[in-house]
């Protein structure tokens, strides 16, 4: 049973009632579930990855995590994404760390996981300053790395951030400040 209280941390209004049916064993709500949150997870996926098979592959571990631990599942406070990212990170590292640490190098010139828009020249702008970003990104530490592509690519808040990293919220923005301002030389740079 959940509760209307305005103290309610979930993302999305009916996250609390979809947890519960999904816990209980519909089908339904776990699609919806995954339906929320698939394109964040497979954006910070891809992000890291630069692969889009393999952040594809890595996506689809991470809801198939979640559904078997799902029984177990306790929010705490926050929304269900928050777990998610830390099922999708934790799968990061262990993927590199079985690549002895080197992370694969992707050949996805035509990722469409992005927003484009209609006009073919605003398409090859968006597409250069795309791989522009994604480079500039990969060329600093992995730590600042994370933290932009969770605070800035998927949107999510320093909190949720924090929690995802395992750190406190005080770190994440001193993190922030810092690969902001690192991807900022980069960029200058280019």
């Amino acid at each position: 049973m959940t509760t209307n209280s305005p103290m309610k941390r979930s993302f999305f209004p009916d996250e609390d009632d979809l947890i519960l049916q999904a816990k209980s064993g519909d089908a339904a709500a776990v699609a919806e579930l995954y339906d929320q949150n698939h394109e964040g997870v497979f954006r910070f996926l891809w992000s890291r990855t630069r692969d889009r098979q393999l952040a594809e592959d890595l996506t689809s571990e991470v809801f198939v995590r979640m559904v078997s631990a799902l029984q177990d599942y306790d929010q705490r406070g926050f929304a269900i994404r928050v777990w998610l990212f830390r099922i999708a990170r934790n799968l990061l590292t262990d993927h590199f760390r079985k690549q002895a640490g080197q992370p694969e190098a992707g050949s996805d010139a035509e990722e469409s996981t992005f927003m484009e828009p209609d006009l073919v020249e605003d398409q090859v702008d968006m597409k250069i300053s795309k791989e522009n970003l994604l480079s500039a990104i990969e060329k600093i530490s992995q730590t600042h790395q994370e933290v932009v592509v969770l605070r800035f690519i998927n949107g999510l808040s320093i909190k949720d951030t924090a929690k995802i990293l395992d750190k406190s919220v005080s770190s994440v923005k001193a993190l922030q400040h810092r690969g902001l301002l690192a991807l900022r030389a980069v960029l200058s740079e280019e």
